[in-house]
């Protein structure tokens, strides 16, 4: 395994890591790729967000459906928006030798605002904590694909609990 590379990104002032440290110009564009995601996510930046992605991206839903193209990741990312405040951070970012494939751990430290239809849970500003992760595949220097993993779970556990 490669050195261990961090970086501090000022505009967020989240940490990000790389291992194995990106040491082709393939894998550095793939973690500056992968940082950019969550910088746009973190910064609510959605034109920057959807600039990063393939036309037709494939979404694989935690614990749900995979969906396909920019308009459905669009409505996801909308929805979520909707009844969600998040910001990721101590993410890790991990890349295929040849930058095609990428892995993020992350911790999500988010507020449940307002009601989300079909949740089953009001909201009430509940404050939850999850790690999860995600798996990219990069095609042409975009996000193809999306694989979103957390821990629903626990999720359902942390929000159930009214502690605004």
């Amino acid at each position: 395994m490669g050195a261990l590379s961090v970086t501090a990104n000022a505009a967020t002032d989240k940490t990000f890591i790389s291992i194995p440290q990106a040491v082709n110009p393939q894998q550095q564009a793939t973690v500056k790729l992968v940082e950019a995601y969550y910088n746009a996510i973190n910064q609510k930046n959605m034109d920057l967000l959807y600039s990063l992605l393939a036309n037709n991206v494939i979404h694989d839903i935690n614990q749900g459906d995979t969906e396909q193209g920019l308009n459905k990741f669009k409505a996801f990312m909308e929805a979520g928006n909707n009844s969600f405040d998040e910001k990721l951070n101590n993410i890790v970012i991990m890349t295929s030798q040849d930058g095609t494939y990428a892995a993020a751990r992350w911790i999500d430290h988010g507020i449940y605002y307002k009601t989300e239809p079909g949740l089953g849970v009001d909201a009430k500003n509940q404050h939850y904590t999850l790690t999860g992760g995600h798996f990219f595949e990069i095609r042409n220097g975009k996000i193809d694909r999306v694989t979103t993993y957390y821990n629903a779970t626990d999720f359902m556990r942390q929000i159930k609990q009214t502690n605004s």
